[in-house]
């Protein structure tokens, strides 16, 4: 769908296949990586923000869906954050 995404690897996965699996989005700079060990609110609100369109970007990501999803989830993680601190 050529639709960005944050992946967070299992790190208990067998043979660590889902960063295997990760590896070719993240070479065609479809996806992100964030470590499960890394993943808080704010660091996934960061890797979030990393997908939205800058202005004179050259991304292959569809920035038109990419976009508008990634600002609702951001504001909902946000809002989240918020209530638990």
């Amino acid at each position: 769908l050529n639709v960005p995404a944050v992946l967070v690897p299992y790190p208990f996965a067998t043979g660590e296949h889902q960063r295997k699996n990760a590896e070719t989005l993240l070479q065609s700079k479809q996806a992100v990586l964030l470590e499960n060990r890394d993943l808080t609110p704010g660091t996934l609100v960061q890797h979030i923000l990393t997908l939205l369109p800058h202005p004179g970007a050259d991304r292959p990501m569809r920035q038109d869906r990419g976009r508008t999803a990634a600002k609702r989830l951001a504001n909902l993680i946000g809002e989240i954050a918020d209530q638990t601190q």
